[in-house]
């Protein structure tokens, strides 16, 4: 059996550049939030094992 390519279907790397072009906007606001989170986890004197189990129990509730 042979692997027909569709020709009609850009090549992967074009895809996967696509898919980080499509993704910026949302990935900004990732990051504005991840940047406020980490830094009241700073002022609360938090470590990073602490942050990373509070992040994910609370993205696990939501």
């Amino acid at each position: 059996m042979a692997i027909q390519t569709n020709p009609a279907q850009p090549p992967a790397r074009s895809q996967v550049a696509a898919g980080l072009r499509d993704i910026l906007p949302l990935a900004a606001g990732v990051a504005v939030y991840g940047l406020a989170f980490g830094l009241l986890a700073a002022q609360a004197n938090r470590d990073g094992l602490q942050t990373g189990v509070m992040g994910t129990i609370v993205l696990a509730g939501s």
